[in-house]
C-alpha cells in the first residue's frame, strides 16, 4: 500500500512537469539577486540556492533519470569532499567559535548552498525552457546595477581619478588610521551601506561585467539591434568604472578580457587552429605547477636540503624565499602534511589567492577537490564551445571568459580579508560570484557530457564506407 502511494504521489509530482518553465524563470530572478550581492549575506545565497533546487527537482521530477544524474555525479564527488572538508574544517571552527568572523550559520550553509548550486547547472542544462542567453542578461544586469552605484558612490565621495589625485593620503575612520591609502581603496555597497574596502574588492565587478564585450564582437547589429545595444551598455558602464577609478589591476583585467575576445574572434574568423593555444596553455600550467612544486619542497620539514640548496643560491633566494610574493605565501605551505595543518588551519589572513586560501580552509585533500572541480568544468567547455548547438557563440564566449576572469582573479588578487576599517572574513566560496560560476560549470559540463555521448552515438551509427560497399555488392 505504502509503494502504491508512492507512486500515485510521483504521477502527481510528474503532473507538474508543465509548470516547468515558470520556475525557470524564477530561477533567473535567483540568479540576479546573487550576482548584485544582495543583503551581502553567504545565508542567504545559500537559502536561495536550496531552495531553487528543491523546486526544480519537483517541477522537474520527470526528467530525473539515473542515467542524467550520472552525468553531474564525477562533478559532485570532488565538490561534495571539498565542502565536507572545509565545514569541518579548524578554520572554519576557529573562526566561528574563537574569533566570531565567520558565522556557525554561514558554514552550515557552504554545504547547503554550493552543492544545490551545481546540481541547479545539472537540472537547468536539461530544461530547454532555460536560456544561458537570458542568464548573461539578469546576470550582467545586475552587475552593471551594482557597478554604477558603486561608481556614484565613489563620484560623491572622492571624484573622478581620485587614485592619481590623493595617491599616498591615508584616510581616518573614528582616529583609526586606514590600512592602506586613498588610492588603494574604494567604497562598495556591501549589503545596505557603503563601507571602505581594498580596491581590489572594487574592480572585482566591472571586471566581471567588461566579459559582456563579447557581445559586441558576435552579436550582429542588424540582425539583433536591440540585444546589442544592451551589450553595448554593458561594457560602456564597465569601463567608466575603471576609467574614472584607474588602477593597474582594472588594466590588467581588461586586457585579459580583451586578449580572449581577441582569439576568439581570430579562431572564429581566420579558422585559427587551437592547438597552439592549448599547447601555450599546458605549458603554462606545467611552468606553474613547476614553481609550485618547488615552493612546496622549500617550506617542508622533511626537505631542509631544497631550502638550503634554494638559499644558497643569490638568484634562487630571491626568487623563492626572499622576495615579497613568497614571504606572503609561503606560511600557507609550510609542513602542510603534519597532523595541524593536514586538514587546514587557522591564524593567517586570507592571501587573495585561493590556490593558497583553500589549503588553510579545507585543508591539502580539499584544496586538490577544488582543483579537480576547476578541471572538469573547464575540460568540458571545450567540448560545449566546440560542438554545442544550444547557445550562440556569444553566450558561449561570455560565459567562459567570466569564469575564467573570475578563477584567474580570484588566483592572485580576490581577497577576502577586504574590508577597511571593517573585519571581514569571506572566503571566495562564500561570495556571489563564486556560486554564479560554479552554476557555469556544472551546467557546462552536464552539457558537454550529453555532448560526448551523442558524439560517441553517432560514430557508431556512421556506416563504414568499404563495409557499405561489401554490403551493396
Amino acid at each position: 500500500m505504502l509503494y502504491n502511494s508512492g507512486m500515485k504521489f510521483l504521477d502527481k509530482l510528474k503532473g507538474l512537469n508543465k509548470f516547468a518553465p515558470a520556475i525557470s524563470f524564477l530561477a533567473m530572478e535567483i540568479f540576479a539577486l546573487i550576482a548584485f550581492s544582495f543583503g551581502g549575506s553567504f545565508v542567504l545565497y545559500g537559502s536561495l540556492s536550496l531552495a531553487l533546487v528543491i523546486l526544480l527537482i519537483i517541477f522537474n521530477i520527470k526528467e530525473l533519470t539515473l542515467d542524467g544524474i550520472s552525468s553531474i555525479a564525477l562533478f559532485i564527488i570532488p565538490l561534495f569532499l571539498f565542502v565536507l572538508l572545509t565545514a569541518v574544517g579548524t578554520f572554519s571552527r576557529y573562526n566561528a567559535t574563537v574569533i566570531n568572523t565567520i558565522s556557525i550559520a554561514d558554514i552550515v550553509f557552504v554545504p547547503l548552498g554550493l552543492l544545490p548550486i551545481a546540481f541547479c547547472g545539472y537540472l537547468l542544462s536539461n530544461d530547454f525552457s532555460f536560456k544561458l542567453s537570458t542568464f548573461l542578461l539578469v546576470t550582467f544586469s545586475a552587475l552593471a546595477l551594482l557597478s554604477l552605484i558603486n561608481l556614484i558612490a565613489n563620484m560623491v565621495n572622492l571624484g573622478a581619478f581620485y587614485p592619481f589625485i590623493y595617491k599616498g593620503y591615508h584616510m581616518y575612520f573614528a582616529g583609526k588610521e586606514s590600512s592602506v591609502t586613498v588610492d588603494q581603496f574604494a567604497y562598495v555597497l556591501e549589503g545596505f551601506s557603503f563601507i571602505e574596502v581594498k580596491m581590489s574588492r572594487y574592480i572585482l565587478f566591472p571586471a566581471l561585467l567588461l566579459t559582456s564585450s563579447a557581445g559586441l564582437i558576435f552579436i550582429n547589429p542588424k540582425e539583433n539591434i536591440k540585444m546589442f545595444a544592451i551589450y553595448a551598455v554593458f561594457t560602456f558602464i564597465a569601463i567608466l568604472s575603471l576609467i574614472l577609478v584607474p588602477s593597474i589591476l582594472g588594466l590588467l583585467c581588461a586586457i585579459g578580457v580583451a586578449i580572449v575576445d581577441l582569439l576568439a574572434f581570430l579562431i572564429k574568423h581566420f579558422k585559427l587552429p587551437f592547438k597552439p593555444f592549448k599547447i601555450s596553455i599546458i605549458v603554462i600550467l606545467v611552468g606553474l605547477g613547476i614553481v609550485l612544486s618547488i615552493m612546496f619542497l622549500n617550506t617542508q620539514s622533511f626537505s631542509s636540503g631544497v631550502h638550503d640548496a634554494l638559499a644558497g643560491n643569490s638568484f634562487l633566494n630571491r626568487l623563492f624565499c626572499s622576495n615579497k610574493f613568497v614571504n606572503e605565501f609561503n606560511p600557507f605551505l609550510e609542513n602542510l602534511f603534519s597532523n595541524s595543518k593536514f586538514l587546514g588551519f587557522a591564524g593567517l589572513d586570507l592571501s587573495g589567492s585561493f590556490l593558497f586560501d583553500n589549503l588553510m580552509t579545507s585543508g591539502l585533500l580539499g584544496g586538490i577537490a577544488f582543483l579537480v572541480i576547476l578541471y572538469l568544468g573547464f575540460k568540458g567547455f571545450y567540448l560545449y564551445i566546440k560542438h554545442g548547438d544550444r547557445d550562440e557563440l556569444y553566450v558561449k564566449v561570455a560565459l567562459f571568459t567570466f569564469v575564467l576572469l573570475f578563477f584567474g582573479y580570484s588566483l592572485a588578487f580576490n581577497s577576502g580579508s577586504y574590508g577597511i576599517f571593517y573585519q571581514i572574513t569571506q572566503p571566495i566560496y562564500m561570495s556571489g560570484p563564486f556560486l554564479l560560476a560554479l552554476f557555469v560549470l556544472a551546467y557546462v559540463y552536464c552539457s558537454s557530457y550529453r555532448i560526448n555521448e551523442k558524439l560517441k552515438s553517432e560514430m557508431k551509427n556512421t556506416v563504414n564506407p568499404h563495409e557499405e560497399a561489401t554490403s551493396n555488392e
